[in-house]
């Protein structure tokens, strides 16, 4: 099992997280890519629970990847340069559309709910939707 983990962390995973941060991830997409990479471990059936793969070892766990959750914290990490006082012409389309209608990066301080917002890219709008969630966790 360690020697499937650590096939999945060094050939796969390197390839999601390239995508996963530059282009938006379907509903599905996670999904399916979890069925597959767990079909790996116990050829058809979970013979371990997934979280007990994603746990640590101290916890009995295979320290593996959760795909929902690096793939969300990619596109978070996004947040970061867009707060960033310095310009970008990829960072002039959020400001300036969220200042327009939605009172500007202000709006990342409040709770709100991505159903009320127009915005065309669904890069955007995925990023705007996790964040409303780690709201809500936090």
């Amino acid at each position: 099992m360690y020697g499937k983990v650590t096939i999945i962390k060094a050939l796969v995973i390197p390839q999601m997280v390239y995508l996963f941060s530059l282009i938006p991830t379907p509903e599905g997409v996670i999904t399916e890519l979890n069925r597959i990479l767990y079909n790996f471990f116990g050829k058809g059936t979970d013979k371990v629970t997934r979280l007990s793969t994603i746990n640590d070892y101290e916890k009995g766990g295979l320290k593996m990847i959760d795909l929902e959750c690096m793939s969300k914290s990619l596109r978070l990490a996004w947040l970061k340069s867009i707060f960033s006082l310095n310009s970008g012409t990829w960072k002039s389309y959020l400001r300036c559309h969220l200042q327009a209608k939605y009172g500007g990066l202000f709006l990342f301080k409040c709770n709100f709910d991505v159903k009320d917002f127009s915005i065309r890219s669904q890069f955007y709008t995925e990023l705007l939707k996790w964040w409303s969630d780690f709201l809500r966790i936090k």
